[in-house]
Order: structure tokens, then sequence, then C-alpha cells
């Protein structure tokens, strides 16, 4: 199967949506040709076997798009592929045009926000391209409702879920700490992700962490992840978060790691008691999936968080951790101290377990097999 991919999220960009990008190019790779259409640096960090590939400069946004759609249509005249995929609806228009160039059919991903984005000249030049696509890759149940409210007619719409690495070797607590510097005797609890508004954390630090913190007065919580920006940046989250902590908790009860490597990330997962994924829950801003909370479960790290979005379809209740009902802060902060008890062991395996159906080989085969059936 030959296909061209064309993308803006892609590394050397960093988030959620790269790596789903960047783990779905290896995987098709190993199984066809695979040409990309990235952002600018893309190159240094494709998987061997990726390729051609045309790098395309991310500012502004609307030159972006033009090259990206002139040279789509110049890669699929001469690759000629089976599908032309888009990664998201941005690039929803240029994959389009390169199919249609190329007599290919062509599928795009949807990720959640791309569908419910509330920007007039997105929703009549970008939602009715969508809409003609021959297949449609939520990432979750809810995105796939989120595609049928848009008018993407329901036979067109396939749910795959993003994948998750696998650690080969799980790490000593201990040892993660020592390595991080971390105190061995204090409870940890993690987030991890690009910090917006809608991640909640500032609202997590002011109305459930003071409960916790009554009853395990010898918590530290842990936010790995840096600001976004574009888009997503309508405030300093970063600012809101640091505010929220300096008046809501004691000092060093939060600390703000910003952006960390692949290697002390996975150190941090390997520290942590408990992940919170304190999602708040916005019409304009959705949050599709809920990858960070399967990153932890593969490292065996339970999590609680908000059963808002796609989230119920990253986290499996009881066995990778609990879910609350959104905004029932009391609730979330219940949850905490009932796992930092004592259950946050006895859920490792399960978390484990959940998360191997997830591996980025299964990821790639199901989505073969969607590209597969006419």
């Amino acid at each position: 199967m030959k296909i061209v991919l064309v993308s803006r999220n892609y590394p050397p960009l960093v988030g959620g949506m790269e790596r789903l990008m960047l783990e779905t190019s290896r995987e098709l790779a190993h199984h066809g040709e695979v040409g990309l259409v990235g952002p600018a640096g893309c190159t240094t960090h494709t998987p061997p076997g990726v390729g051609p590939i045309a790098e395309c400069d991310l500012q502004p946004l609307w030159r972006f798009l033009t090259t990206a759609s002139v040279r789509a249509v110049q890669m699929a005249r001469r690759l000629r592929p089976d599908w032309v995929l888009a990664g998201s609806g941005l690039t929803g228009p240029s994959a389009s045009l390169a199919a249609w160039a190329a007599d290919a059919r062509f599928a795009v991903f949807v990720h959640g926000l791309d569908l419910v984005v509330d920007q007039p000249l997105y929703r009549a030049a970008f939602l009715p391209i969508l809409r003609r696509a021959d297949k449609v890759i939520a990432n979750s149940r809810y995105t796939a409702g989120l595609a049928e409210a848009a008018g993407i007619a329901t036979r067109r719409i396939r749910v795959i879920h993003p994948g998750v690495t696998l650690p080969t070797a799980m790490l000593d607590r201990g040892a993660a700490r020592n390595a991080l510097g971390l105190a061995d005797d204090r409870p940890l609890i993690l987030t991890v992700g690009r910090l917006t508004e809608r991640k909640g954390i500032a609202e997590f630090i002011e109305q459930a962490l003071p409960t916790v913190l009554a009853r395990i007065p010898k918590l530290q919580y842990l936010v790995v992840g840096a600001g976004a920006s574009g888009a997503l940046a309508s405030a300093d989250a970063t600012t809101t978060i640091a505010r929220a902590a300096q008046q809501a908790v004691p000092t060093n009860t939060v600390r703000m790691l910003g952006g960390v490597d692949e290697a002390t990330l996975s150190k941090l997962y390997a520290a942590a008691d408990l992940f919170v994924f304190p999602v708040l829950e916005r019409a304009d801003d959705v949050e599709g999936f809920g990858m960070a909370a399967l990153e932890a479960a593969a490292h065996g790290l339970p999590t609680v968080a908000f059963a808002v979005g796609g989230v119920p379809d990253a986290v499996a209740q009881d066995r990778s951790g609990l879910l609350i009902t959104p905004s029932d802060y009391a609730g979330f902060a219940a949850a905490c101290i009932e796992l930092l008890a004592g259950k946050t062991d006895l859920m490792r395996p399960a978390a484990r377990n959940y998360a191997e159906d997830f591996s980025w080989v299964r990821q790639g085969e199901r989505l073969r097999e969607v590209l597969e059936d006419d």
C-alpha cells in the first residue's frame, strides 16, 4: 500500500498529536511506501523507511497550508498512492486536493478540537471537505460523536485509539527517585501534558489538592509540560498554575518541571504514586482522548481523571484508574486519597495489562485494516 501523509503535527513539534503521527508513519512504513509532507525540521525525526519527505515552514499558517497543498499534489502525482491521509482536519483540504490530483482515496484523522473549533472560515471551508472524506478516523468514541454532529456520515467514521510505547523494563520506584533527586518518603502525584487551560491543573490545585494534603501532608505534586503556542495559547496557563500553587497550598508542594526528555519522563512515571488528569469540560476546547493517561498506565501508574470527552476511552474504570464525574472536586480528592492509601500498588498490574492492547503495533494493524476495507 502506498500512502502520502500530510500533517502539520509532526516532530520537531512536541505533543500527543505529534507522537501519533510519528508512530503512525513508522507503522505504515513497515508494510508499504509512505511519503510525508510535514513541518520544517521533520526530516531529522522521521523514522527509517519513510520517504520521500517534503518540509513546509510552519508560520504563517496560510503559507504552511498553501505550500503543503502544492507539495502534497506533487508528491501524490509522483507516487500514485492508494491513500492520501491528513493528520488532522487542518490539513484535510491539502490531502483532499492531492488525492483528487492522483485519483487516490482520501482519509483524515480527527482529534476533537478540529471538529468543534469556532472559527467561521474553518467551519465554512474545511468541514465540508472532511464530510467528503472516504474514511474519517476518530481517536475515541467521543470524537466519533463529534464527527457525526459535524455532519460526517456514520458509515465513513472509524474509531482507532492512539497507541502507546510499552516500556521494555519497568524501573524500580526507589531507583527512579534516587536518579531524579526526589525524596523517597514523600508520596508523589504527577500530571504530564501540554499546559493549557483545558487541562484543569490550576482548578485541581485550588479545589482538590488542599483536601488531599489535609490527609497526606507530605504529598508533592509534579507537573510536567510546557505552555501551548499558537491557537491553543488563549492564556498563560503556566502563570495561572504557579499562582494557584502559591495561593492554595504550602510552598514546594507543587513543582513545575517544564518539558523533559523521554528518559526523564519514564523515570517520573516510575517514581510517581498516582497520575492525575483533571481535565475541564469545555465545549470549545475538548479532550479528544487522553494519551498521557494511557502512557501512565503503560508504566503501571494508575490515574484519577474526570470522565470528560474521550478520557473514558483512555482510562478503564477500576482497571487503570478511577473516573470521576466532571467538576466533582470533592470526589476527585477522595479518589486520590483512596488510591494513595495503598490501592495504587494493587492496580499497577491491571493498568499495565490494560495498556498492552494499545501498542503502536496494534494501532498500525487497526489502521491498515480500515484502509484495506473497501
